[in-house]
């Protein structure tokens, strides 16, 4: 009852800091569920408590959760990332921090590569229910790895090189991810539509 087909990788969990209330209990995931009789039931892998329906689940019925399109925490961070890159530190750590301080972490003081490196952990670390790190990765062509147990950080290194995580079966490997999956495939319909467009599908799509 409790399966989730999307489960969050043991690299996300065990990098969130201690005093990071978003990896603490019943706040984006859960561990313990309690049921309607009082039985605790110890879940296998960590489950997404954010999308757990009670009610759904028990009285067999379409949720009616609504999860947002787009958060203001995401404003913000989109905000710091682009003036970090543009060599603006200050105005990105003070977006940054509005983020970091909600989630009960002090202020992030880095700069340069340094201070993206912490923007996109944060992004990590703030939406990971959301699908953004799929398209952080495809944008960046960087790949996060782990960076100590609890530090509040991750590594994002090359893609090329990266150590890539596969949780269906619990292996790594690198290099994993061809460099065609990076790019979305020219829809049919586009194509057939624009005949200048024949032949000239993105690389691994044909």
């Amino acid at each position: 009852m409790l399966y989730n087909a999307y489960l969050p990788c043991d690299m996300l969990i065990n990098s969130y800091a201690p005093e990071d209330i978003r990896a603490h209990e019943k706040q984006f995931f859960f561990r313990e569920y309690t049921d309607p009789d009082g039985n605790i039931h110890q879940l296998n892998n960590t489950g997404n408590w954010a999308w757990f329906d009670e009610g759904s689940l028990i009285n067999g019925r379409d949720g009616d959760y609504n999860m947002p399109a787009m958060r203001y925490a995401e404003v913000l961070l989109i905000a710091a990332e682009g003036l970090a890159r543009t060599g603006n530190n200050g105005d990105a750590q003070f977006y940054l921090n509005q983020v970091r301080k909600r989630a009960g972490l002090p202020d992030e003081t880095a700069t340069g590569d340094a201070l993206i490196q912490a923007i996109l952990t944060e992004r990590f670390h703030e939406l990971p229910l959301e699908f953004r790190i799929w398209d952080d990765i495809r944008r960046t062509r960087l790949y996060p790895e782990a960076d100590g147990l609890q530090s509040g950080k991750l590594k994002w290194v090359p893609l090329t090189s990266a150590t890539i995580q596969n949780k269906p079966d619990g292996k790594t490997k690198v290099g994993a991810i061809p460099e065609y999956a990076l790019l979305w495939p020219i829809p049919l319909a586009e194509m057939q539509a624009n005949p200048s467009l024949q032949g000239h599908q993105n690389p691994g799509w044909n």
